[in-house]
């Protein structure tokens, strides 16, 4: 099956730091044609690439298949990774299959993991490991690929290597009568790491015989210990191991186990993911749901952050009793990221996409747009729907998800404050044409072609407004030679080829 990719790049960015209209970030927008793709988690390598990783779902039959797509650094994908740049992989008559999390090795190998569902009580754990030139690795457990299937539902939330090459997966392993905090250790080459609770495998029962036990986030701290945040019925708890898998009974109550707990039966909480900080103090972010509520009432779910000191409890001088709560959404999803200065940056879809940048104290920084949020005032933009943020030490930030706006359905989204542009053109690989080139239909209502009888290989184009101000540019192939005006305002634009002084208009209705 033949899958058309199409990448549309708003390439003028700011630094989150200050108080700068974000409207002007970068928008890297993803398109698989005939499917829904979704993008869960992300990661960068060294050189800057960017990855995610999550599934496409196929328009006419909800089919699944695990996806890992590759872009450049300037946000354009690589179309030397897999197939034009994305890969694809299906386990087979599966009910449901996704990546969960992504990482990069350093030796450039990808760590993907996840599930793939036979039924709605069988689920099978994975992990598997590409090239760098989006193939399985066949070093890694013979055919790049391992699983657990043991008849029941797992599932792996979050990988990890350590220094050294040894690779953690926290999740859930299921029996017959529940769900366990699942911690695996793989060596580099994909087999179980046998020094580690001396299979491979920490499974922790919670013993209250629930099946939505698990471990949902992880870090390996610096003395070797692992901290995971997870989950038991409807209470999180930090679990902290020793380095060989076991319980580490010097920390929580002597069980190695620190529980929040609702203390409602009203409300259910749900674990999201966490923040260890260089003092030991951990962030958390998790979602408040309240099952007694009016469904209509909007404020029957919440994203709660809460602050834990190095002794497990709440740290009373984040937002005055270490909680800090966002109420009245109806969007279970939510991100954020933390500053080495522990600030919070927090990108939630209530009714509207919005950003939050809080102090370290817990209260909004003003100093980040008048109010501490922002809003975008672009239409289609405040539809997005957040899944992964990530901040760099220079302040950059990224976030993964996705748009739900009327055209936009089928899409997975970056927003980043990538490369600057100031006037400066991005550099990208660039060819060589012979001959003319014409633009159909023109004029236009949204989306164009381009005709040229010698593009033989990818070449870049640059799109300008009628102030002649770069608005992005996109690469062009014998596949792909559309170009999408869908959100510009009526009126005259002009069309370049990167490198030449060859320049068209177009006429947008």
């Amino acid at each position: 099956m033949k899958k058309y990719y199409l990448l549309l790049t708003f390439l003028i960015g700011v630094c989150s730091l200050y108080s700068q209209n974000l409207d002007s970030y970068n928008f890297v927008k993803t398109t698989i044609s005939g499917f829904d793709l979704w993008s869960y988690a992300m990661t960068t390598d060294n050189a800057g690439n960017i990855y995610a990783t999550g599934k496409t779902e196929s328009l006419d039959t909800d089919y699944e298949e695990i996806v890992v797509i590759k872009y450049l650094p300037n946000g354009a994908i690589d179309s030397s990774f897999g197939t034009d740049g994305v890969f694809s992989y299906d386990f087979g008559s599966m009910l449901y299959q996704r990546g969960n999390d992504i990482t990069v090795a350093t030796n450039g190998k990808i760590l993907i993991t996840g599930y793939a569902s036979v039924s709605y009580t069988h689920q099978n754990l994975f992990v598997m490991r590409l090239n760098q030139n989006g193939t399985l690795d066949t070093s890694f457990n013979t055919d790049g690929v391992f699983t657990i299937d043991n008849g029941y539902k797992n599932n792996a939330h979050k990988i990890v290597i350590a220094n050294g090459g040894k690779i953690f997966i926290g999740g859930t392993i299921a029996t017959s009568t529940t769900s366990q905090l699942a911690m695996l250790k793989l060596n580099d080459n994909g087999t179980y790491d046998t020094t580690f609770n001396l299979d491979g495998i920490s499974a922790t029962d919670i013993g209250n015989n629930s099946d939505n036990n698990y471990i949902k986030d992880m870090d390996i701290l610096p003395d070797g210990k692992i901290m995971t945040l997870a989950a038991t019925g409807y209470s999180i708890l930090l679990v902290r191991f020793t380095n060989n898998g076991e319980l580490d009974t010097t920390f929580g109550a002597g069980d190695g186990i620190y529980e929040y707990s609702p203390g409602n039966i009203n409300y259910e909480y749900y674990a999201s993911e966490f923040h260890i900080n260089t003092d030991g103090t951990i962030f958390i972010l998790a979602t408040k749901d309240c099952v007694g509520c009016n469904p209509g009432s909007g404020s029957n779910v919440s994203r709660w952050v809460f602050k834990i000191d190095t002794n497990g409890a709440f740290d009373n001088t984040f937002s005055g009793n270490g909680e800090y709560y966002i109420d009245n959404f109806l969007s279970p999803r939510v991100a954020f990221a933390i500053t080495d200065a522990q600030e919070i940056y927090i990108a939630v879809k209530r009714y509207d996409f919005e950003l939050r940048k809080l102090t370290s104290s817990g209260t909004l920084d003003t100093s980040f747009h008048s109010d501490g949020i922002w809003n975008t005032t672009t239409v289609d933009h405040r539809k997005m729907y957040p899944l992964e943020m990530s901040l760099d030490s220079s302040g950059e930030l990224m976030i993964l998800g996705k748009f739900f706006y009327p055209g936009f359905l089928d899409n997975s989204f970056i927003f980043y404050n990538g490369p600057t542009q100031n006037n400066v053109v991005l550099s990208v690989e660039e060819a060589q044409l012979d001959g003319g080139f014409a633009l159909y239909p023109n004029p236009t209502k949204d989306v164009f072609y381009v005709k040229n009888d010698n593009i033989n290989s990818p070449i870049a184009i640059e799109v300008y407004n009628s102030l002649g101000m770069q608005l992005f540019t996109k690469k062009l192939s014998h596949i792909d030679n559309s170009i999408s005006l869908q959100g510009y305002a009526s009126g005259v634009y002009y069309v370049k080829f990167s490198g030449t002084n060859t320049t068209q208009t177009i006429l947008k209705n």
